[in-house]
């Protein structure tokens, strides 16, 4: 998996995050390079991340948490997460570890909908490969590195399927002065 050299690195507990300074990646993030790649080239970008998104699944945990063993701080998954604000701040809001019967318990109890079926084993998955975090090569062929790491965890099976559709990260960018566009779910919805 393409991802920058890591220079340095380190965990606060006490504030629930870890950290990376990684080298810079001379290249193009997807929502920039998008309009300039054919339908093949999106398409090749698009099978060479789910073939990644394929490999870290290989890598399971009996517990929904980052491979730190800290909270998972994905807002699609927080129950009340204030949207409206900025979803990035220094001391976000994480769930705790659980184990699947109590991320279960917790999926009963912030809906009315039966929670999604899953194995109690959870998979690991950066769940922001949106298109500002898919540095794609000059020539458009190939992903040259993916970065954010930073909600990279063990999910539910079924949260693979489904993050694009609750996370505005998988849109591409609109036109300047557009809050939206037609197709921009196109990402989303190839991946």
């Amino acid at each position: 998996i393409p991802v920058p050299e890591i220079l340095y690195a380190w965990i606060d507990k006490s504030i629930n995050r870890s950290f990376d300074i990684m080298k810079r990646v001379h290249a193009r993030t997807l929502d920039k390079a998008w309009v300039d790649l054919t339908p093949q080239q999106r398409l090749n970008i698009a099978e060479q991340v789910a073939g990644y998104i394929s490999l870290l699944a290989t890598k399971t945990a009996k517990r929904f948490e980052t491979i730190s063993g800290c909270g998972v701080g994905t807002p699609a998954l927080i129950a009340g997460w204030p949207f409206e604000s900025p979803i990035h701040s220094w001391f976000r809001r994480t769930l705790p570890p659980y184990s699947a019967a109590e991320y279960r318990d917790y999926a009963k109890r912030i809906s009315t909908a039966p929670p999604p079926e899953f194995d109690d084993e959870f998979v690991f998955y950066h769940d922001d490969q949106g298109p500002p975090n898919i540095l794609v090569s000059d020539d458009g062929n190939s992903v040259a590195a993916i970065i954010d790491w930073e909600n990279a965890a063990f999910y539910p099976r079924y949260w693979i399927a489904t993050v694009q559709f609750a996370h505005a990260g998988f849109l591409l960018e609109p036109p300047k002065g557009q809050r939206r566009f037609e197709g921009d779910d196109e990402w989303g919805l190839l991946l």
